[in-house]
């Protein structure tokens, strides 16, 4: 009964503008409980990020990723490096994950920066 009275203190917590990292870690300390299905089924609407530069070193792309966050934070809140899922592919820096709405307001924006961006599925989204 403790734990599911502190799941719902922290479920409350998350609740409003959640981001898939919080989500995440929700899920791992509370992997079972309504609280948890709907911390899925969030999880699962978060399927795209902004896809803001492809460069070709994990220490470029740290870079970027640094430049973008100072830069956009408050647009995108995290801004990530993604690695290449082969070894002679580019490193990917783009948003946190997002739902499509907020991945084309955040991109639309950036441009209105002068920030080229384009969407792209979350790698292991399903779709």
């Amino acid at each position: 009964q403790l734990t599911a009275l502190q799941r719902a203190r922290d479920w409350q917590a998350i609740q409003h503008g959640s981001s898939a990292a919080a989500l995440q870690a929700f899920l791992k300390t509370y992997p079972q409980g309504p609280e948890s299905s709907e911390a899925r089924q969030r999880l699962s609407t978060l399927a795209y990020q902004v896809r803001l530069a492809d460069v070709h070193s994990k220490a470029a792309a740290e870079h970027k990723r640094e430049q973008l966050q100072a830069r956009f934070g408050k647009v995108l809140h995290e801004v990530v490096v993604i690695a290449p899922a082969n070894p002679n592919a580019n490193y990917q820096v783009a948003s946190e994950p997002m739902t499509e709405a907020d991945a084309n307001a955040a991109c639309a924006a950036l441009e209105q920066a002068h920030q080229s961006c384009s969407l792209m599925q979350r790698p292991g989204s399903p779709g």
